[in-house]
């Protein structure tokens, strides 16, 4: 008797969190399954036949065979990015594919920043200082220039304390990306002089 298959993808939080789903089987019957060629977990006391762990979406070779190890079905089948899918195994061997009715997109990744993409600050001061930037003491080699490579596009705080007195003086400045951002520090204030270009 060839057996009604029915295949859940279940993606759980531990899953989630692994960047894989869990395939749950289920057969009409006795059945083995394979996919991708590797046998899963036998279950049971479950209403599922066979689970398997940490799997990518993307198309997958399942395997299906009966009680007497006789081909029931073998083919590709395409899993979505989705938290469930039912694939349906009917009597002639053939696969359906469609997300459960409750089934929920997997979060993206976070994009990521191209380290081309940071940015380099250049602080010159009117006098002996030090300079913070986002509350980090930055080094300087002549107590007069501070020069930090690798920032984030954005907004950063800026502070320069002079060594003679006259009380700190502190600003945001703003960087764009794959940038040269220069500034000169007075007892006014900070004055951005010039933008470029990274390279240029």
């Amino acid at each position: 008797m060839r057996a009604l298959c029915v295949v859940l993808l279940l993606l759980s939080s531990a899953a989630l969190a692994a960047e894989g789903i869990t395939v749950k089987v289920r057969c009409v019957g006795t059945c083995t399954v394979l996919l991708e060629g590797k046998p899963g977990r036998r279950l049971h006391d479950s209403l599922w036949n066979w689970e398997f762990t940490h799997v990518s979406p993307g198309k997958r070779r399942l395997e299906v065979k009966g009680f007497l190890g006789g081909s029931q079905a073998t083919g590709y089948i395409d899993i979505p990015d989705v938290s469930e899918v039912h694939v349906h195994v009917d009597s002639k061997g053939r696969l359906s594919v469609s997300p459960a009715a409750d089934a929920s997109t997997r979060p993206a990744p976070p994009k990521e920043r191209k380290k081309e993409e940071d940015s380099v600050l250049h602080v010159r001061c009117q006098r002996p200082c030090t300079v913070s930037v986002d509350h980090v003491r930055r080094p300087s080699a002549d107590s007069r220039t501070v020069i930090v490579h690798g920032l984030k596009p954005g907004a950063h705080r800026v502070e320069v304390g002079f060594a003679l007195g006259g009380g700190d003086r502190r600003d945001f400045i703003e960087l764009p990306p794959s940038s040269e951002v220069f500034v000169f520090a007075t007892d006014a204030g900070l004055h951005v002089t010039n933008t470029r270009p990274l390279g240029k």
